[in-house]
């Protein structure tokens, strides 16, 4: 076995633990990392250690946590107590070393590499922007089951503890210390030496373990966490907002504060049986399959994009220049300077270019505002992005974004416009959502440097980027802009050249279907409800409003017109746009909004056809959205948009907001039966029309009594 550790032994008699795996990105833990670390825990315990320091040397990376991908060889109650004790026993011996351990966070610690450095003495974290501190189980799932949920409320106070495991969220060095869970922040360029220079202010004596202070008024603190009574208040606050937040269709945050409210007054030792014993249940429930198969389809979608870098290599970009201000170019050209690109904006109005710049500044206030960044990163991230209103400047950039409307004459004279202005080695992307990446290139000389681009809104939450080539797109091309997707810290999606590509197809018949709905009399707020309640991340109707009623009915129409996808037709939305009901950008859509609140827009009923229709149930309603998403999905693996199940559903979770608990459509599909789906589709079929005509893959699927996720 290749050793993952390295350790050294300084005169001083300090220990310098190195962690590094080789032929690894990043640092894991997993059965074979974890027996190493024991082995050494046991040689180095009875040793004349004066203390015990633990690095790693991953550039920006401490520990990114277990190797999930083990998650999925568990399939018994046994095997995951095994799992949960293993990890448990490896940091309760660290935890009883006989002098102190210090890690040094030096990048992302997420999940099990929090969990040991929860199990040290004291924790130093680095001011290098990459260093952020999680327990994200909750998100796979699960929860901590390697300690996490016993030492953190003893380190950062039961309140703290709580926000950070039930959200999952991370924290960077700043609110760590905030919080009591590190000690000091330390200089990442003068790591080791300033981490040396603690550990032995730690020996000599001046630095002495002692309760930490935690953030938050002191007697509010004490009422809340240092009573039975504010306890009791604490953890019944933190179920409700669980619900809240999730509707209850996640076990694990709910099974976390059970963990920890029956533990919180237990030794230790206690308490870690009853974490592994929950970790073993909740590793077997269908929500963390799925929520696992997604996370490790993610990873292996970036694996793939790597070794084809490795293999066909790539073009450098670090210019970039957006040519057409459409509606997200202002969130576009923020993303990217955020990461550092420098960004030339450019569209012939000027008033577009204003708006864009209101996107932009908005972005950034908002970000202030949450102390995601200081006054200092403000400056220079705005200062990345200039504007103009011709293409001066366009021969030095290394990609060119066309993001003009969704128009094929009006996107094929500005995409000939562009070509004349950059150089031979810059590449040319389009952000089309309907139109094919073959049609618009038809009109370029350098076909081989030319590829679609698709971002979702809003841009920077989103995981997903879409990627189209086109015939003769050349594969450098492509893998640079995987790496370059890859860098904003999202996923590339590469699809086939099909119009919407895939999210928005899978968008189109769901959207239309509400309008449909609508039509007959059921109402905006039930359908929002009902399908909020199945797990959606917005109800459609919220979704479209967000997106823009006249840009979804650009879609739908464009949809309409290049592909075989089958839709409802009411004209509602091309009736909202004449009436400006816009979404939120008008303040009215399907909605009127004021502030952060939202309640039913008035002037939609003047555009309603149908009374008012009670008479439809809830189920009826979420079967025939999620079947036709369900249809949709068949009919993109059939086109070949997609060549894979594990591709559509990432796609379906993390561009159109499908519930990730269930893994995505064909996941959906998969469990409830395809020929319990067959049979809705026609049972719809018969009512509503051909647009619930089952497709051919998943016909065939369900005749052969296979899955998709068997078959693609």
């Amino acid at each position: 076995m290749t050793k993952a550790f390295e350790l050294n032994i300084t005169p001083e008699r300090m220990g310098l633990l190195y962690f590094d795996m080789p032929d690894e990105k990043v640092n894991l833990f997993n059965a074979e990392v974890l027996s190493e670390l024991n082995n050494i825990l046991d040689q180095i315990k009875n040793q004349d250690l004066s203390c015990l320091l633990i690095f790693s040397r991953k550039e920006g990376i401490f520990i990114a946590g277990a190797d999930v991908r083990e998650f999925l060889k568990i399939d018994t109650y046994e095997l995951g107590m095994r799992a949960s004790r293993g990890g448990q026993e490896v940091f309760h011996k660290l935890s009883l070393l006989p002098f102190p351990t210090i890690a040094v966070i030096n990048g992302a610690c997420m999940g099990g590499g929090t969990e040991m450095s929860l199990a040290c003495t004291y924790r130093l974290a680095t001011d290098h922007p990459r260093t952020r501190i999680a327990l994200p189980e909750v998100r796979l799932g699960i929860l901590p089951g390697w300690g996490g949920t016993q030492r953190l409320p003893k380190v950062t106070g039961l309140r703290n503890a709580l926000d950070i495991i039930l959200t999952g969220k991370n924290v960077n060095a700043a609110r760590a210390l905030k919080y009591g869970l590190i000690d000091k922040i330390v200089t990442a360029e003068w790591m080791e030496e300033q981490a040396v220079a603690f550990a032995r202010s730690v020996v000599s004596g001046k630095i002495k373990l002692k309760i930490k202070k935690k953030s938050g008024n002191k007697l509010a603190r004490f009422l809340l966490e240092g009573t039975p009574a504010g306890r009791s208040l604490l953890f019944k606050k933190a179920r409700q907002k669980v619900v809240q937040t999730t509707g209850g269709h996640y076990p694990a945050p709910l099974k976390a504060v059970e963990v920890i409210q029956k533990t919180y007054a237990m030794p230790v030792e206690k308490g870690l049986l009853i974490e592994a014993q929950a970790l073993a249940e909740l590793i077997l429930t269908p929500e963390s399959r799925n929520l696992v198969s997604l996370f490790v389809r993610s990873d292996q979608i970036k694996k793939e994009i790597n070794n084809a870098l490795q293999k066909s290599g790539y073009r450098s970009i670090k210019k970039i220049a957006i040519a057409g201000a459409g509606e997200n170019s202002g969130e576009i050209a923020l993303l990217l300077a955020k990461k550092g690109y420098s960004v030339r904006l450019t569209d012939s109005d000027e008033a577009k270019i204003a708006q864009a710049f209101q996107q932009i500044g908005k972005g950034l206030n908002d970000l202030l505002a949450k102390k995601r960044i200081n006054a200092y990163q403000y400056k220079q991230i705005l200062h990345r992005i200039s504007a103009a209103q011709d293409y001066s400047g366009f021969s030095g950039q290394d990609l060119i974004i066309e993001n003009g409307e969704d128009n094929l004459p009006q996107k094929q004279r500005l995409l000939k416009e562009i070509a004349r202005a950059i150089s031979p080695e810059a590449i040319l992307a389009s952000t089309a959502d309907v139109l094919k990446i073959e049609n618009l290139g038809a009109v370029l000389e350098q076909k081989n440097s030319f590829v679609g681009i698709r971002f979702f809104k809003p841009v920077s939450r989103r995981l997903i980027a879409e990627i189209t080539a086109g015939a003769q797109t050349d594969e450098k091309v492509l893998n640079s802009i995987a790496k370059f997707v890859l860098s904003l810290g999202k996923i590339p999606i590469i699809t086939g050249d099909s119009p919407g590509f895939l999210v928005n197809r899978l968008l189109a018949s769901y959207f239309a279907e509400a309008a449909a709905m609508l039509q007959e009399g059921i109402s905006v707020e039930k359908i929002d409800r009902v399908m909020l309640k199945f797990g959606m991340e917005a109800g459609p109707f919220a979704l479209m409003d967000e997106l823009g009623a006249d840009a979804v009915n650009r879609m739908l129409k464009n949809l309409k017109n290049e592909s075989d996808t089958k839709i409802a037709e009411s004209g509602l939305l091309e009736k909202m746009t004449e009436n400006g009901l816009l979404g939120k950008k008008a303040k009215r859509g399907f909605y009127r909004y004021s502030g952060k609140k939202k309640k039913p827009e008035p002037g939609l009923k003047a555009l309603v056809k149908s009374a008012e229709n009670n008479q439809i149930s809830a189920e009826k309603i979420q079967q025939r959205l999620v079947c036709l998403m369900v249809n949709e999905a068949s009919r993109c693996l059939t086109n070949g948009v997609a060549d894979s199940a594990k591709k559509v559903d990432l796609s379906a979770v993390l561009g159109a907001g499908f519930p990730p608990f269930l893994g995505g459509p064909l996941k959906f599909a998969d469990n409830l039966g395809l020929k319990n789906i067959i049979t809705l589709l026609n049972a719809f079929r018969k009512k509503y029309g051909v647009r619930f005509k089952p497709d051919a893959t998943l016909s065939e699927l369900a005749d052969s009594d296979k899955t998709f996720h068997d078959f693609f």
